[in-house]
């Protein structure tokens, strides 16, 4: 089964119901920091998307339980995305085994579509933090491959300053980076340079992509990421037609 890899896309905020602090805006920031939170434990959020193709949207950094739920809206109109839309579905918030901090929402098309206007209706009835909080929306179109090689890396790098001498240890305690190395085999020539020549060249190492590496997994809270390459990312020549791209990268607020 093929890994996501999706750049998102710019959006435009239309409407939500808002926090006064945690604005809708800072939905399209890449900064941990920065959240949206709606102003009761039912929010919603409208994003125009320009009519640009798109086919995976996710919800990252959410506080949402297992059984709350988020309805998706999807409409070339804003009469249509806010009443009887021609896409309308509802998923739970996330299913299998539970991520250890917040969780990522997503929904992946069969194929690519261009609505304009995005609704999602985010209902956690009865949450304790009294409202919804997501820290980043992420819509935009997914670079096909037959995914990842066997020999992914995933390295936890403790970046705490720890000072030991004879008899002592102090630990000046920092975040611990969550780290990935993967190779992407069996590209052919065209999908390289239509698809991910240009997603390389504009992720870089400073933009932020959605990284899931197996769909329809039971663990796949622990398999779907917001990062950002830590490494520059390279083609490998691998034979007649047939090219490698391996990348770096390390999850947001890492």
């Amino acid at each position: 089964m093929s890994a996501i890899f999706c750049k998102p896309l710019p959006l435009t905020i239309m409407g939500s119901s808002t926090e006064t602090v945690a604005v809708p805006k800072n939905l399209t920031n890449d900064e941990p920091g920065m959240v949206w939170r709606s102003s009761t434990t039912s929010g919603y959020v409208v994003v125009d998307t320009e009519n640009r193709f798109f086919d995976t949207i996710a919800a990252v950094g959410s506080n949402q339980r297992n059984s709350d739920t988020f309805r998706l809206r999807m409409a070339n109109n804003l009469l249509d995305v806010n009443g009887t839309a021609p896409f309308d579905q509802t998923y739970p918030a996330w299913t299998g085994t539970a991520p250890i901090n917040d969780a990522i929402s997503l929904v992946v098309l069969d194929s690519p579509v261009t609505y304009r206007y995005i609704r999602i209706d985010f209902v956690s009835t009865s949450h304790p933090s009294g409202f919804v909080e997501v820290c980043r929306l992420v819509v935009g179109k997914r670079v096909v491959n037959v995914g990842i090689d066997i020999g992914h890396e995933e390295v936890f790098d403790d970046t705490s300053a720890i000072d030991e001498g004879l008899g002592f240890t102090t630990i000046d305690a920092y975040q611990i980076r969550q780290q990935h190395k993967v190779t992407i085999s069996h590209v052919k020539e065209p999908d390289y340079y239509m698809n991910w020549r240009p997603f390389l060249g504009s992720v870089g190492m400073s933009k932020y992509f959605l990284y899931v590496e197996r769909t329809n997994d039971p663990h796949q809270q622990h398999k779907t990421f917001f990062v950002r390459n830590t490494a520059p990312a390279k083609r490998i020549n691998a034979g007649w037609d047939q090219l490698s791209t391996a990348v770096r990268f390390q999850a947001i607020g890492a």
